[in-house]
């Protein structure tokens, strides 16, 4: 499905559900229920797994700060970043990063 390798490949970008529907000629209802159907979850929510993913990745892996990897995944703000993380991961990022040193 091309909308699955979009959201693979732009996961980062923010992508609209309603400019993938259109690139994939279907409503916006019937992407997202087609979706589901193939792959388990919403598009919004694989696109959200894959940037927490990335995160946990440049986190564990970088010496960006969390500013600078809250900005790179279009995250709306650092404490925005961080409650996601703790949420998914139930560490901090500072917490994560310092385990991940160990």
């Amino acid at each position: 499905m091309r909308v699955h390798h979009c959201i693979q490949n732009d996961f980062e970008a923010g992508l609209r559900l309603d400019v993938l529907a259109k690139q994939a000629n279907y409503s916006a209802h019937h992407l997202v229920r087609l979706y589901r159907d193939v792959f388990g979850q919403t598009p919004s929510d694989h696109a959200m797994t894959l940037r927490h993913q990335r995160a946990w990745e440049l986190v564990a892996l970088t010496p960006l700060s969390i500013s600078d990897i809250t900005a790179e995944l279009g995250f709306d703000s650092r404490s925005a970043f961080c409650r996601a993380f703790k949420a998914r991961y139930g560490v901090t990022a500072t917490q994560a990063r310092e385990g991940c040193r160990r």
